[in-house]
């Protein structure tokens, strides 16, 4: 997946799908904007897809790093059910551990979404840097 020079740019989409209650079809533009598009193969041709990032959990998936750890829970709170997301990056001397989490998301692939692009902003600044 290949990003966009500004991390912040990234962060800044994080938030907003901090603050999204379910999907948004606006936001996975956004990311297939960055992330470039997912080309699905159909009879021979090549159709070019935007992911549904938001609301699908496979999708969401696709944006967690390579390689990095993934944690997903559930929990209830009066208003009913949230989400929560660890992803640990690094882990040897050269790259240190991080871990990357979103709370209190709506959905599950909300909270994958926030904590993934949380990970790839600060790996794109680690490989820029």
């Amino acid at each position: 997946m290949t990003m966009p020079a500004d991390a912040a740019e990234i962060v800044r989409l994080a938030e907003r799908v901090e603050q999204a209650t379910g999907g948004d079809a606006a936001i996975d533009r956004a990311i297939r904007a960055m992330a470039g598009p997912p080309v699905e193969k159909w009879e021979g041709a090549e159709q070019i897809m935007t992911a549904p990032y938001t609301t699908s959990l496979d999708a969401a998936m696709t944006l967690v790093p390579e390689g990095a750890g993934f944690n997903l829970d559930r929990y209830w709170i009066r208003e009913g059910v949230r989400w929560k997301v660890e992803i640990a990056t690094g882990g040897i001397p050269e790259q240190p551990r991080q871990v990357f989490d979103c709370w209190d998301a709506y959905t599950a692939p909300l909270a994958t979404v926030a904590a993934a692009l949380r990970a790839r902003a600060a790996q794109h600044d680690h490989e820029v840097g």
